[in-house]
């Protein structure tokens, strides 16, 4: 099994870099794993924006709602925000879970407001 990246991934991981070196990170932010306290809240929410005004939020889900990252793009992300100490996402149901289930399901008007 060969387990270097290939260009597009290399690439991937370079644009992701340069944003997290550029970021201003929030003040408290931490990687809470899947159960953030009431502290982390406010600091996530921030996050959160920071994320989807990047691009960087619903990595999964496809074009235009998301990035359409592959699974290794996923894990990269993943990776390079432990490095970091920094939290995927706020919340996992919303992103992973409930989104992609409107994006398949919903009606057109609640598709266009994702």
């Amino acid at each position: 099994m060969d387990l270097r990246l290939t260009a597009d991934e290399a690439r991937f991981r370079d644009e992701l870099c340069a944003w997290l070196d550029s970021v201003e990170v929030p003040d408290g932010l931490r990687d809470f794993g899947s159960t953030p306290t009431a502290d982390d809240v406010p600091p996530a929410r921030q996050w959160q924006r920071q994320l989807a005004d990047a691009g960087w939020a619903a990595l999964s889900w496809p074009t235009p709602h998301g990035r359409n990252a592959s699974p290794a793009e996923q894990a990269i992300f993943a990776e390079e925000l432990a490095r970091r100490n920094l939290p995927r996402q706020l919340s996992f149901v919303t992103i992973e879970l409930a989104g992609p289930i409107l994006l398949r399901h919903g009606r057109p008007e609640q598709i266009e407001t994702m």
